[in-house]
C-alpha cells in the first residue's frame, strides 16, 4: 500500500499552464526495498512520475523526501508532462563495429628546425682523431643522442632512427661504419 510521505506548500507551474501542488509517494515493495515517486495534484487531473528513488527502508524514503528542492520538483514536473519515450528494441540490427571508437591521440607536434635536437658530437672530427676514439664516444652517448646523430649527418633512413631493435651499441656500430664508409669513399 501506498503511502503520501511528503506534501508542499507551493504550486508549481507546468508547461500546460495548470499549477499542481506536489506530494511525494511511497510504497514497500515486495523484495523489501522502498520506492518513491512524486503526484503532481492539479484541480482537474493528478499526474505521477516514474520511480524516483529506491531506499532500503521507510525512514530512508521519508529522509530522501525531506532533501527535494523546488529545482528538483520542476524538472520532476516535467518529466512528468513530458515523459520519455521508451526506447524501441530492434533484434535485426548489427552493429558496424565490433568496439567503440579508440581515444583520439592527436600526432605529436613537429619540433621546428630551430628547437630540433642538436648532435653532441661530430661523427666526422671525432672519427679523424680515430675509429677508437669514436667508437669509445658513440658508446657513451644514450639511443637518444646516437639517432639524432644519425638523423643530423644524414647516415641512416627513418627506419635506422625509427627502428626501437636497435640498441645503442648496435646504433653506435651503425653510425661508425656509416662515417667509415663516407670517409673512404
Amino acid at each position: 500500500m501506498a503511502d503520501v510521505l511528503l506534501e508542499f506548500d507551493d504550486h508549481f507551474k507546468g508547461v500546460d499552464g495548470r499549477f499542481y501542488v506536489a506530494r511525494v509517494c511511497g510504497r514497500g515493495r515486495e523484495d523489501g526495498l522502498w520506492e518513491g515517486w512524486i503526484e503532481f495534484v492539479a484541480p482537474d487531473q493528478v499526474i505521477r512520475t516514474g520511480r524516483e528513488t529506491t531506499q532500503p527502508s521507510f525512514d530512508l524514503l521519508r529522509y530522501w523526501a525531506t532533501g527535494l528542492t523546488a529545482g528538483y520538483l520542476d524538472g520532476a514536473l516535467l518529466r512528468a508532462l513530458r515523459p520519455t519515450p521508451a526506447p524501441v528494441a530492434t533484434s535485426a540490427a548489427t552493429p558496424a563495429f565490433d568496439r567503440p571508437e579508440p581515444p583520439h591521440i592527436p600526432p605529436a607536434p613537429t619540433v621546428p628546425e630551430a628547437h630540433a635536437p642538436r648532435p653532441v658530437l661530430d661523427p666526422f672530427a671525432v672519427y679523424a682523431e680515430g675509429d677508437h676514439v669514436l667508437r669509445g664516444q658513440l658508446e657513451a652517448l644514450s639511443e637518444g643522442q646516437l639517432r639524432t646523430i644519425i638523423r643530423a649527418y644524414d647516415l641512416g633512413g627513418p627506419e635506422i632512427t625509427a627502428s626501437e631493435a636497435l640498441n645503442r651499441y648496435e646504433l653506435a656500430g651503425f653510425i661508425l661504419g656509416a662515417v667509415r664508409s663516407q670517409v673512404g669513399r
